[in-house]
């Protein structure tokens, strides 16, 4: 039976009582703040194509910083207000020189309990791993939640949820501020945190957790077939890989 397991020779970065994920950790000082920033957003008008994808509604955002030690109960709080059917959404720090994350998105609705067994089952590899983020996103109503590989949490919600999120985060004690600090507010380092031991082949790599996620969750890698930009939209040319 394959299975993950976490380092056990890492240690967690805490500082003023602040706990950092295991995988995201600051390597200069700095001061952490919980606590969630929000803005208005206006509704976005369709590409081109006229695409749905490109018509996100009026909405709020939510900036989440909170310990890693609450990461997880605060994301279970927040999937709770999707409805039945997500798009699941992930983002894995690839190896292209030339485009840092490598985004998946599903295109096509998945049940959330499918979405939630696999967030369950890799739970420590989605909420400690600085190599991945992870989310799901709904159109009726519209809401977006992800974790991103700072282990930061944005909050996209149309106006009629607005109150409810913010009920939400009264309860877990964060109230808004003009700004929170979190990972990405110093200097910083990304590492992975599974154990990888060729001794033990049932121990799952995060590449191999990636392809068994863009199966069970029907990802597809989010970015143009057709043209090969870097995160400058500057064309990069025909490359060997």
């Amino acid at each position: 039976m394959t299975q993950i397991m976490v380092d056990p020779t890492l240690e967690r970065t805490v500082i003023d009582g602040f706990a950092f994920p295991l995988g995201t950790y600051p390597v200069e000082a700095c001061s952490p703040k919980e606590g969630y920033t929000i803005v208005f957003e206006p509704a976005d008008s369709a590409g081109d194509d006229d695409s749905s994808w490109d018509e996100w509604p009026d909405r709020y955002v939510f900036d989440i910083v909170i310990s890693a030690t609450r990461i997880e109960a605060l994301c279970r709080g927040l999937f709770a207000l999707l409805p039945g059917r997500v798009y699941p959404i992930l983002d894995v720090l690839g190896y292209d020189a030339y485009r840092e994350v490598d985004p998946y998105v599903a295109f096509e609705l998945a049940g959330q309990e499918r979405f939630l067994n696999g967030v369950r089952r890799y739970r420590p590899f989605f909420y400690e791993d600085g190599l991945v983020g992870f989310g799901a996103m709904s159109e009726e109503p519209f809401l977006y939640v992800f974790l991103d590989e700072h282990k930061i949490v944005t909050v996209r919600t149309e106006v009629a949820l607005r109150e409810r999120v913010e009920r939400l985060l009264a309860a877990f004690d964060l109230e808004p501020t003009e700004q929170v600090a979190g990972a990405d507010s110093a200097a910083h380092e990304h590492r992975g945190v599974l154990v990888i031991a060729p001794d033990q082949p049932d121990l799952l790599s995060n590449d191999e957790i990636l392809e068994e996620l863009v199966e069970e969750w029907g990802l597809v890698l989010n970015i143009d077939p057709e043209s090969n930009l870097d995160e400058n939209a500057e064309d990069l040319g025909v490359c060997g890989w």
